[in-house]
């Protein structure tokens, strides 16, 4: 009888369990939508409104992880895993009039919403159980298509990206890609290191096994595809793990950066071997930029880098012109030494070889391009937590920089704040001056020992002191979004109080009052009032705990 009972308990015990909801009204709470994601679009005419989900539906939550080179992915769409993703777009004037909806099916669901340099068009890319797919949307009658069949590889960066006006280039999975590979046994997993020191940092879902290998080549490996408008498309590139495809602000070249075997089991794949060429439109290789070995020997000190030209992108100010950044300190952040960094440029069609216009005595950061040819720079140290900004003159490297900002970066009540940026006609961003060229603007938090007043700067190139256009006010917050015009006539900010979720706003210099461009309501609403309450209390074994009590709104004690 014991038995039989026992027997009975593990079937019950083994018997699916369906899902639950939650009870109310919980459960009703979960169910509203919450208030949308908000764009301005390129030429600031459309106030773009993405719609998502509330949470991950259970589907999202029960997709197959492969861990593959650092990254999770879906095996099932070869994506992102749990990629975030859209439910619905529309747009409406800076007015918050003449809105219009983007008519698609009721399951649609889209990652990427992308205009061209013009704003004349946008791709999108969806994702449905077997993959994504490229769609074009025109934004003159709002209308969208799918454009191709194939699918795309979103498992690493942005699968698609404009190279004009008129064309996008994808990542696109391989023609004849068979099935994904199986379990195999081939003998013993064999590391070596040959008496070389070679400290490594920990990373996690890295590559173990020849099986993985051969994964990360069928999930990560694609071709590169052409799609104009008109629907044609054309294969540019043959199959590889392209890291990055990138072309020129006048569309006449393209920067690749590929992976390159043997794939690694100690560090992720943005450590992977890689070399970087440039191509011409036609796809004929122009020049090699690097090849750059395995990263698996970087000191572990902070501030240390790989060796070679880590650092390869376009100059958004010029037609076809590279920056190129390369340590000159072997990486080492413990080294002893003047300069750390190199800058240098070299422009098309790349002959000869490139002019250094910039050597940084702390860690480069980033670079910013200015319509007129300036440049920033922005380098820092982990040590002495320390940040500068340079202004500099790349067509005249023998120029004196001029520091622009020298602080710790931890010291949150001296920061100017963030550089602004617009898209120029290439579509490229380029720091936002004034019309006359002698101003450009930051925003920041504004964090002060009264509390956090987000703000809008103008900044004379020429160093000096900002004048203040905007900053925030009152116990409600608000944060800048974007400016309008060069001179800041008009600009957008976004607003939001205890009762009241983020809503754009529309500032006019000279006035001090906003006006309301969205009037998002709080979804959560019937959560106003809810009282909060820290209790504590003795478990059996004698433990003090404590815990938080949540009780509705109205709640009287020793009556509720």
């Amino acid at each position: 009888r014991i038995n039989i009972m026992i027997v009975f308990s593990l079937i019950s015990l083994l018997q699916a369990e369906p899902w639950q909801s939650a009870p109310e009204p919980i459960h009703s709470l979960l169910q509203k939508k919450s208030p949308p994601y908000t764009y301005i679009g390129v030429n600031n005419k459309w106030v773009y409104e993405y719609q998502r989900p509330n949470m991950p539906t259970i589907e999202d939550l029960q997709a197959p992880i492969e861990r593959l080179a650092g990254m999770k992915i879906d095996p099932t769409t070869n994506g992102k895993s749990r990629d975030r993703y859209y439910t619905g777009l529309k747009r409406f004037n800076l007015k918050g009039e003449k809105s219009q909806v983007l008519n698609l099916d009721g399951d649609f669901r889209f990652t990427t919403f992308s205009a061209s340099p013009s704003g004349a068009h946008a791709y999108m890319i969806s994702i449905a159980d077997k993959g994504y797919n490229l769609w074009l949307v025109d934004l003159n009658t709002f209308t969208a298509k799918p454009l191709g069949s194939q699918y795309l590889n979103s498992t690493y960066g942005n699968p698609c990206t404009w190279k004009d006006d008129k064309t996008i280039l994808c990542k696109v999975l391989p023609q004849e890609r068979g099935n994904p590979p199986e379990e195999m046994i081939s003998g013993p997993r064999v590391e070596q290191n040959l008496g070389q020191d070679k400290p490594v940092r920990t990373y996690t879902n890295l590559l173990q096994s020849e099986l993985d290998k051969k994964k990360f080549d069928y999930y990560f490996e694609s071709e590169v595809w052409s799609f104009d408008i008109s629907g044609n498309k054309k294969k540019i590139l043959s199959k590889a793990v392209y890291e990055r495809i990138t072309p020129s602000p006048d569309s006449k070249y393209l920067l690749v950066s590929e992976l390159k075997k043997p794939w690694s089991t100690t560090v992720p794949l943005r450590r992977f071997a890689k070399r970087i060429y440039v191509l011409d439109e036609y796809g004929k290789e122009v020049q090699e930029i690097e090849t750059l070995p395995v990263a698996d020997s970087i000191n572990t000190a902070f501030n240390s880098v790989r060796t070679g030209k880590r650092s390869v992108d376009w100059r958004s100010d010029k037609e076809a012109s590279l920056y190129i950044v390369e340590a000159l300190d072997d990486g080492n952040a413990k080294k002893e030494t003047e300069k750390r960094d190199k800058i240098s440029v070299w422009d098309a069609p790349f002959t000869g070889s490139a002019t250094k216009i910039f050597e940084t005595e702390l860690r480069y950061y980033r670079i910013s391009w200015g319509a007129d040819g300036k440049a920033m720079i922005m380098t820092y140290w982990y040590d002495s937590r320390t940040l500068r900004e340079w202004l500099i003159d790349p067509q005249n490297p023998n120029s004196d920089p001029l520091l622009l900002v020298e602080r710790n970066y931890q010291d949150a009540y001296a920061d100017p704040g963030n550089i602004l940026y617009k898209r120029n006609k290439e579509g490229q961003f380029v720091i936002q001056y004034t019309s006359n060229n002698k101003s450009f603007y930051r925003s920041g938090k504004g964090a002060s020992p009264q509390g956090v007043f987000p703000f809008l700067d103008q900044c004379p190139l020429r160093g000096g002191k900002c004048k203040r256009i905007w900053q925030a006010k009152g116990e409600n917050y608000e944060t800048f979004s974007r400016l309008l015009d060069d001179n800041a006539n008009r600009f957008v900010t976004s607003y939001q109080d205890k009762n009241t979720p983020k809503n754009l706003h529309l500032r006019k210099k000279r006035k001090g009052k906003s006006k309301a461009i969205t009037s998002y309501t709080d979804h959560m609403s019937a959560l106003a009032g809810m009282q909060k309450e820290r209790i504590t209390y003795t478990r059996k074994d004698g433990v003090q705990l404590s815990a938080t009590l949540y009780l509705p709104a109205g709640y009287q004690k020793g009556k509720d």
